[in-house]
């Protein structure tokens, strides 16, 4: 799990550090994202969708929708996935160095004891949580983000046939009880001298549950703000694990009055 979570961790660290640029990256195609989809770098931010058989800038499109500067420079720049599972690819070495860095620097905080890696802990869990609030303050000032909460708060039935639907609740269900077990096992070893072990821990996944929840809440609000500029579907912007936060999150906070 910890691997897992540094990998996340280091698509995070590429993204902060590519924000350090004058433009930032997935605002508009550039060199490296004029591949599949993406018009031209004198396109606007956000690109509507347009079939196969069109053609743009003079050249057909080669892919089956026009996808936005964001949806490419995650798939295209970050993760660089390859489809085809008998080509892997080359290695990425700037997201090597991110990882890299993600592993140095859990290492230090981890290395110097409980009390260092607890203030390292409390600081960015506070952080996040404002940061959701700020998005989430700032997003519902434009149009759009009904869309994705109303999206968020529809139930289909039908869902509950798909295996993947309850794969993911369980996933999720796993991770939200994973803090909790592991709090057990760390308050665990004070034994006798620690009393309030079950309470703090039931609360620890409480707490989980409602940051997950709000989270979710404002990945889809901003999901509603994207599709609407692009005059598209919140359904057609959606992708499987974390596409759809890394392509939707990054475009509609650039695109926010001020941001660049």
């Amino acid at each position: 799990m910890s691997v897992y979570y540094m990998a996340i961790l280091s698509w995070v660290l590429l993204y902060l550090f590519s924000s350090m640029q004058e433009t930032l990256p997935w605002t508009h195609c550039g060199n490296e994202t004029v591949v599949k989809g993406c018009p031209s770098t004198q396109k606007p931010l956000f690109e509507p969708c347009l079939p196969e058989n069109l053609t743009l800038d003079g050249k057909p499109t080669d892919s089956l929708w026009i996808r936005a500067p964001s949806e490419l420079f995650f798939h295209e720049v970050v993760t660089k996935v390859n489809p085809q599972v008998r080509f892997p690819g080359t290695v990425s070495w700037s997201l090597l160095l991110c990882l890299l860095g993600g592993w140095i620097v859990t290492y230090l905080n981890v290395i110097r004891g409980k009390i260092s890696f607890r203030k390292t802990a409390i600081v960015p869990a506070i952080m996040v949580t404002l940061f959701l609030c700020a998005i989430f303050g700032t997003i519902t000032s434009d149009p759009g983000f009904q869309n994705g909460l109303h999206y968020f708060f529809s139930f289909d039935w039908h869902s509950l046939r798909k295996p993947d639907m309850w794969n993911d609740a369980a996933t999720q269900v796993a991770l939200s009880l994973g803090t909790g077990t592991s709090l057990l096992q760390l308050l665990g070893r004070r034994g006798s001298k620690y009393r309030g072990l079950v309470h703090d821990a039931v609360i620890v996944i409480l707490v989980n549950i409602i940051v997950s929840f709000f989270s979710g809440v404002v990945v889809f609000s901003c999901l509603g703000y994207v599709s609407k500029a692009i005059n598209r579907t919140c359904i057609k912007f959606l992708q499987e694990g974390f596409g759809t936060l890394f392509s939707v999150v990054p475009a509609a906070l650039a695109n926010l009055p001020g941001s660049v």
